[in-house]
């Protein structure tokens, strides 16, 4: 019983280390977290907190993702789809 209560410990701590660091799910190939409910679905391939937030590409971790939709951050300047461009 020790070592199970040991493992859910730790299984918590993960879960909420990867909430801080990213927005919570799985990582993308860049190490970004887009797809969780806490990102803004209007992005593919980089987690934009879907918290009320305004962001600008400074505060994402992530460069040349998809923007797709309606861009309600203004990441993707010039239209062609790609938001954060490097």
């Amino acid at each position: 019983m020790m070592i199970r209560s040991k493992v859910l410990v730790i299984s918590a701590v993960l879960a909420l280390v990867g909430g801080v660091a990213g927005c919570g799910g799985s990582s993308g190939s860049d190490g970004s977290d887009a797809t969780s409910g806490n990102c803004d679905p209007s992005y593919e391939g980089a987690c934009v907190p879907n918290d009320g937030a305004d962001y600008n590409c400074a505060d994402i971790n992530g460069t040349d993702f998809q923007s797709v939709g309606t861009d309600p951050h203004g990441l993707d300047r010039d239209g062609d789809g790609i938001a954060c461009e490097s």
